[in-house]
C-alpha cells in the first residue's frame, strides 16, 4: 500500500465532467509477417510482464470523507480481460480515421474502482498493414519519463523474442479497512500544523538568498494580471541584474484559451530527427530549443491563418523533470512546469529560435534556485478536499472563459529510445504521445523521439480547435522556414493555400 504524493493526487483532480487526467501513447506496429502485436499475443505478453509493471495491478483506495490523499492498493479482483480491449478502424484505416477512433476513446473517463489503465489493440490501420496500440493510463500513476520506461517493459530490442506461455503467480496484498485509513488521516492532520511551521521556517531561510527570493517572487507574480501585475514585474526585474526566465507580459488570450468541452480531437505526425539535428548544429542550440521553435512557428502560422495573432508573444507551459535517478519511488510524478515564451510576435524564424533559447535557458537556470523540496512539502500540506473542490469549481463555473491563463499551450518533450523496438516480431514504427487538455488551455503539444523520428501528438478541445490536422502542414512549413533561413535547403516555389474557416470563438 502506498499513498499518492501531492502531485499525483493533483492529477486525480483533473477528472471532472469535461477534463480527464489520463495520458496515453499511440503505438503503430508493422507485423512483418508475424502475429506480433495482435490481440492474443498482446494479451499474453502483458500477462507475462505485469510483474515488471506493479502499478498496473493497483487501484485507488479513497480515505473516508476525503480527509487525506488516497492510497494505491492491490486489486484483489484484477481482471486482465477488462483492461485489454479489441478494436478496429473502418477501411481504409487512414491516420485521420485512426485519430477519430482514438479521440473518442480518450474522451471517456477511467473506472476508479479498477486499476486506472486500458490498452486498445486496434486493427485495420493503413489498409490493414499495421496494428495500433492505444495505451491509456492515468497521470496519477506516473509522468512521461516513467511512462516511457513502462512502455519499454512491454517491448524488446530482439525481434525474435516471443511470449513464453508462462505467467508468474501473483497474490494481492490485503486491502486496509476504512477505519485504518481514517486513523492514518487523523494522525496526519494532527501532525500537519507542526510540519507546516517547519516548512515555512525552512522556506524563510531559503529566501534569504537573493537569487532564490527573486526566482520565487518572479515565478508567482507572473500570473498577476492588469496594471498591478505589470508594476510588480517591472519592480522585481529592476531590483536585480539577474535575467528573468519569464516574459515581461502575461499570456495573451487566443481562441483556444477558453472553457473546454468534454470532446477531444487528435492529430499526429512525424518530423525527421536528422532535420532537427541540422538546425540544432547550425544554431548551437538544444533539441528542446528546436522543438519549441518549431511549435512557435506552427502556432504563429495557425493564428495568422485565423486572424487571431496577438501582439504579445504566446507563453508555453514547459514540463521540466525533477528526476535525479535516486528516487525511492519510480512510478510517480516528478515534474514542475516552467513558463517560457514562444516568440510568436517575431516574424524572423532564426531570431525567434534565439529568443526561445534564451527563455528556455533562463527558465532551467531559475529551477536551480527554486527550493523545490520545501515548495513540494508545502504543496503536500494542502487539504486534499480543497484541491478537488477547486478543480471542479474551475470547470463547473467555466472560469477558463474569464480567468487569464498562466500560459497559452502546454508543450512536453520526452526523450525516447534511439533503437527499434518489437513486440513478438512486430516492429514499432511510430510512437505518438497523447496527453491532456486542461480548463482554459484547449491545446497540448507533446513530442517524443523514437529512432530517427520526432513523433508529435497535438491533442485539442474539439470545440475550440476544429481543424487540428492543419498543424501537420504548418509543421512542415515551419521546418522549411527555419532551414531556408539557415541556408540548409534551397527555397521551394511558394504555395498558395485556400482560405480556411476561422475557428469558433471561445464560448
Amino acid at each position: 500500500m502506498r499513498q499518492l504524493s501531492a502531485p499525483d493526487a493533483a492529477m486525480l483532480a483533473l477528472d471532472t465532467s469535461k477534463t480527464y487526467g489520463h495520458i496515453g501513447m499511440l503505438a503503430i506496429f508493422d507485423p512483418l509477417g508475424t502475429d506480433g502485436a495482435s490481440y492474443a499475443v498482446t494479451r499474453q505478453t502483458v500477462a507475462e510482464r505485469l510483474h515488471a509493471m506493479p502499478p498496473l495491478r493497483t487501484r485507488l483506495q479513497p480515505v473516508p470523507l476525503e480527509l487525506d490523499r488516497p492510497y494505491w492498493v492491490d486489486d484483489e479482483h484484477f481482471d486482465l480481460d477488462y483492461h485489454i480491449r479489441h478494436h478496429a478502424v473502418p477501411p481504409p484505416g487512414t491516420p485521420e480515421q485512426l485519430a477519430e477512433v482514438v479521440s473518442r476513446i480518450v474522451a471517456r473517463t477511467l473506472d476508479r474502482t479498477r486499476p486506472l489503465w486500458e490498452l486498445y489493440v486496434i486493427e485495420g490501420v493503413n489498409g490493414g498493414r499495421h496494428i495500433a496500440h492505444l495505451t491509456k493510463i492515468h497521470h496519477a500513476y506516473l509522468d512521461g519519463v516513467a511512462g516511457a520506461v513502462m512502455l519499454g517493459a512491454l517491448l524488446d530490442t530482439d525481434p525474435d523474442t516471443r511470449p513464453t506461455g508462462e505467467v508468474p503467480s501473483w497474490t494481492p496484498r490485503p486491502t486496509p479497512s476504512g477505519m485504518d485509513l481514517l486513523g492514518r488521516a487523523v494522525w496526519t492532520m494532527a501532525a500537519n500544523p507542526q510540519r507546516l511551521v517547519r516548512a515555512v521556517g525552512r522556506l524563510g531561510k531559503e529566501l534569504t538568498d537573493s537569487s532564490t527570493r527573486f526566482v520565487v517572487a518572479n515565478r508567482y507574480v507572473q500570473y498577476v494580471p492588469g496594471g498591478v501585475g505589470d508594476r510588480l514585474r517591472r519592480k522585481l526585474r529592476s531590483d536585480t541584474a539577474r535575467p528573468s526566465a519569464l516574459p515581461t507580459t502575461v499570456a495573451p488570450r487566443v481562441h483556444w484559451n477558453g472553457s473546454v468541452s468534454a470532446h477531444r480531437h487528435l492529430a499526429f505526425f512525424t518530423v525527421s530527427l536528422e532535420r532537427a539535428r541540422a538546425i540544432r548544429r547550425a544554431t548551437q542550440t538544444t533539441f528542446n530549443d528546436v522543438v519549441m521553435a518549431l511549435c512557435g512557428g506552427v502556432l504563429r502560422r495557425y493564428l495568422l491563418l485565423h486572424d487571431d495573432l496577438p501582439e504579445a508573444p504566446l507563453l508555453a507551459g514547459m514540463a521540466i523533470s525533477l528526476r535525479t535517478g535516486n528516487e525511492e519511488e519510480f512510478y510517480t510524478n516528478r515534474v514542475l512546469t516552467a513558463v517560457a515564451e514562444l516568440a510568436t510576435d517575431e516574424p524572423d524564424p532564426v531570431a525567434r529560435l534565439m529568443r526561445i533559447r534564451a527563455s528556455d535557458t533562463a527558465a532551467k537556470d531559475d529551477f536551480a534556485h527554486l527550493p523545490t523540496g520545501t515548495l513540494q512539502e508545502l504543496t503536500a500540506l494542502r487539504p486534499h478536499t480543497f484541491v478537488n473542490l477547486a478543480m471542479r469549481a474551475l470547470v463547473d463555473f467555466r472560469l477558463g472563459q474569464v480567468v487569464n491563463p498562466p500560459f497559452n499551450v502546454l508543450i512536453s518533450n520526452v526523450p525516447g529510445p534511439a533503437f527499434p523496438l518489437y513486440m513478438a516480431g512486430a516492429q514499432l514504427v511510430h510512437s505518438y504521445p497523447v496527453s491532456i487538455v486542461a480548463e482554459g488551455t484547449g491545446l497540448n503539444i507533446t513530442v517524443q523521439s523514437y529512432c530517427d523520428n520526432l513523433e508529435f501528438g497535438f491533442i485539442v478541445d474539439r470545440e475550440l480547435i476544429p481543424d487540428p490536422w492543419v498543424f501537420r502542414e504548418l509543421m512542415e512549413e515551419a521546418m522549411v522556414e527555419l532551414e531556408e533561413a539557415l541556408g540548409l535547403v534551397a527555397a521551394p516555389p511558394p504555395k498558395k493555400r485556400a482560405p480556411r474557416k476561422r475557428a469558433a470563438p471561445p464560448r
